[in-house]
């Protein structure tokens, strides 16, 4: 979530230089981390009052990774601000060089280049930076270090999904669940604890043994739940249920295509699992993509499957190891080979019977292939060339 508040205003009209005017930016990835925003916000107040700045106003990202710029609105806003002609502000105040950004050396040069030039300086109230040469030698370390951190987490956090998939329980592997699935979680011990069901904009529910709505988490909002606790993947709502089930009758005995099953939907009005609201990439509309993500998703016939795609930023897991991805243009989403795929057989409750998505899965092959003889891609079901992605996508592993 991004936004801009504003503070201290000038009084009495009395003006001031613009290289004494600042505002402030500041970012965190998750509700857990141990800078809060207030925290930086207070030690960015503090540097300001005892620098002799008149701090303006706060550009935040909340729950927001810092391993991109991509996606941090509130970053952009500020970068767009300070290269106006009019910018009132002459310096960025922001609590470390981790709050700036865990981008590389290249992409943080780039954006204080950029400020430079229209005079616009970074400052980093919590580093100790000296203002003289040392700080062009330590500044950079710094930058590297915070990049570092993000990719050495990459590693642990793909060791221990390894290790979780290993153990054969056919835990959920983490993120949000595929369409027509809720997680239940529960104790070492196997004690139940919550049902969590993941809503259109982005928000969850906690939800009791009756199903019955306890709290809502807003988006971003992490489940505090211990370390030793999982979860595993059970039918949701009734009427989720059907809609996957109605898809695959639809393709299987019907033999309607994925813009046909599409359209039927949109024209019911059934929702998708995500809208707008969630990111701005879902429309709230079924597409080909998110019909045929459902058709292709071995989870549906109660199959634990991860690893189908990833999106992850630093690594991809190829026969069983992290293996750094290198050359990322463009969008980071990438299907899997199937021989990467980490599946465990029955490892929750079906939502189709294995018959019915045997059919529709040699249907998908036979009309795949004929797709490609004219040109068209069988993943997306659009033109090779030009292809858009419009919808939402359904099941897989996203990675850390």
């Amino acid at each position: 979530m991004a936004r801009a508040t504003t503070i201290n205003k000038p009084r009495g009209g009395k003006s001031i230089g613009r290289s004494l005017c600042a505002v402030g930016y500041a970012r965190r990835s998750t509700d857990r981390q141990e800078q809060s925003i207030p925290d930086q916000q207070r030690a960015i107040e503090t540097y300001a009052e005892e620098h002799g700045l008149r701090l303006l106003r706060f550009y935040i990202d909340d729950a927001i990774s810092g391993t991109s710029t991509v996606g941090r609105q509130a970053f952009q806003d500020l970068i767009a601000d300070a290269t106006k002609s009019d910018c009132g502000f002459g310096v960025i105040l922001v609590y470390d060089v981790k709050r700036f950004g865990r981008v590389d050396n290249d992409e943080a040069g780039y954006y204080r280049h950029v400020l430079r030039e229209h005079g616009v300086e970074v400052n980093y109230v919590s580093e100790g930076f000296t203002g003289d040469g040392t700080d062009d030698l330590l500044r950079p370390v710094k930058q590297w270090q915070a990049r570092q951190e993000s990719k050495d987490l990459s590693k642990v956090a793909i060791r221990g999904l390894l290790s979780k998939s290993n153990s054969g329980g056919g835990w959920w592997m983490g993120g949000a669940p595929p369409y027509g699935y809720d997680l239940r979680y529960e104790s070492q011990s196997g004690e139940f604890l919550f049902f969590l069901r993941y809503l259109r904009d982005g928000r969850k529910e906690m939800l009791d043994q009756e199903r019955e709505t306890t709290r809502t988490l807003d988006r971003g909002e992490s489940v505090a739940v211990s370390r030793r606790d999982r979860c595993k993947l059970v039918a949701s709502e009734q009427a989720r249920v059907e809609v996957v089930q109605r898809i695959f009758h639809s393709y299987t005995v019907e033999q309607r295509g994925f813009k046909a099953i599409a359209d039927a939907l949109n024209r019911d009005g059934v929702p998708t699992s995500r809208d707008s609201q969630w990111a701005p990439q879902y429309s709230g509309r079924w597409s080909v993509t998110s019909v045929r993500g459902i058709l292709v998703n071995p989870v549906y016939v109660g199959d634990m499957v991860w690893n189908r795609r990833t999106d992850a930023r630093f690594h991809r897991i190829i026969d069983g190891k992290a293996i750094e991805r290198r050359g990322i243009v463009g969008r980071r989403l990438e299907p899997n080979h199937e021989e990467d795929w980490i599946v465990i057989p029955g490892a929750h409750e079906p939502l189709v019977s294995r018959r019915t998505f045997d059919a529709a899965k040699a249907l998908l092959g036979r009309r795949d292939a004929s797709r490609l003889q004219v040109g068209i891609n069988p993943r997306t079901g659009l033109p090779v060339n030009g292809e858009t992605v419009n919808g939402d996508c359904s099941g897989g592993w996203s990675g850390p």
